[in-house]
């Protein structure tokens, strides 16, 4: 029986048919109890928003990123302004100074 010769690979010793039910009965319920599976699920969440927020560079939560993939693009000199509209009219910002121009008067 293949499980009863991993598991006495695993305690290295001979595994007799108690063993090798009790460890493959302990594998199932593992996998398939349904409060063990409902933890998995929130640790995996909780792991996941955790990260997600530490990735974003527009979440405020990571002052150090260089990252200018997802930086809100702001104008130098407003449209209103400007007789031309071109590339150097245009700056990236973090979202805090952002913030701040939109909030000048």
């Amino acid at each position: 029986m293949r499980v009863q010769d991993l598991e006495s690979q695993r305690l290295q010793k001979a595994a007799g048919f108690e063993d090798t039910l009790s460890a493959a009965l302990e594998a199932y319920l593992e996998k398939f109890d349904p409060v063990k599976k409902a933890r998995r699920a929130l640790a995996r969440k909780q792991s996941t928003e955790n990260s997600k927020a530490k990735s974003d560079p527009n979440s405020g939560s990571n002052p150090n990123s260089n990252s200018n993939a997802l930086r809100p693009v702001s104008l130098r000199v407003p449209v209103e302004q400007s007789s031309q509209q071109n590339f150097e009219n245009l700056t990236t910002l973090c979202r805090a100074h952002h913030q701040m121009e939109h909030l000048k008067i």
